[in-house]
């Protein structure tokens, strides 16, 4: 064996092309004991696991497959956005708040019927705790509108923010995390009237301290309590007012868009001291 072992070592330390002519043959040689079952070996692979032969499948069932494939990748995409749907209601009933001697409710909604820009349709109403001027929301904390009057027992209508009855909102601005000097800027009170092109327009004093992407949450006395707080939209312009030149001028870019919403939440405030005073007996 050392022997043996001490030739290999010589021949594999030679130059291929002193080896090669003589070692193929050697090779062959030494693999004719072995070809008999090499070849049984390999009909018994061939019969165990037999090789597609080309073009057996037709074109008819690759279309099949290929249809069944897409199919079921679309439902696996659907549950992913349900998912999706489901924790971003979670994260809505997260946001609830209760302000002090008030208790608040969070009524989720569909959107069932559209007028438009000017009224939306929901699926809630007084059965389910809705009253009227309760704020709707998007998203958790982005007001979308309120509800408007007559609400039935099981439906009431949104107003969107952009209707005309709106009127001027009172806002905070609120400067955004990540801007350069937001840990040196305190919050500014500002009135929001909505513009023609669908941003709202805010005066305030030219030396102000705004910058574009600051957030506006809404700080309305004639809102309700349950809807102070809540997100407007975010500063996309800061300028000067040419009439005005030491006034300045912003323009507030809504976040909230309910043309596009299927779903919302609204917030219902039911005063807990009135709730407790116990009904007289007739």
């Amino acid at each position: 064996m050392p022997t043996v072992v001490g030739l290999v070592l010589v021949i594999s330390l030679l130059p291929a092309n002193w080896v090669a002519p003589w070692s193929a043959d050697l090779a062959a040689i030494l693999w004719i004991p072995l070809t008999p079952a090499a070849h049984v070996l390999a009909l018994v692979r061939e019969w165990l696991r037999p090789e597609l032969a080309a073009g057996a499948l037709s074109a008819d069932a690759a279309a099949e497959l290929t249809s069944q494939r897409d199919q079921f990748r679309g439902l696996w995409h659907a549950e992913q956005l349900r998912a999706d749907e489901l924790e971003a209601r979670l994260r809505e009933v997260a946001t609830l708040t209760r302000p002090p001697h008030q208790v608040s409710g969070l009524v989720l909604a569909m959107v069932v019927g559209r007028g438009g820009d000017s009224a939306f349709t929901l699926d809630a109403g007084s059965m389910h705790g809705v009253q009227e001027g309760d704020a709707v929301l998007l998203r958790g904390d982005e007001l979308a509108g309120r509800v408007a009057g007559g609400v039935r027992a099981g439906s009431c209508v949104l107003v969107p923010l952009a209707h005309k009855s709106t009127g001027r909102l009172d806002a905070v601005v609120i400067p955004a995390r990540g801007t350069g000097a937001a840990g040196s800027r305190a919050s500014l009170r500002v009135q929001l009237t909505l513009g023609d092109d669908g941003l709202m327009n805010g005066d305030v004093d030219a030396a102000a301290p705004l910058a574009v992407g600051d957030v506006v949450r809404l700080d309305d006395p004639t809102w309700p309590e349950s809807a102070r707080g809540t997100r407007l939209g975010e500063v996309v312009w800061v300028g000067r007012k040419d009439e005005q030149p030491l006034r300045g001028s912003i323009k507030v870019l809504p976040t909230a868009d309910p043309t596009r919403a299927s779903r919302v939440s609204i917030r219902t405030t039911v005063d807990a001291r009135a709730a407790a005073v116990p009904e007289k007996s007739p």
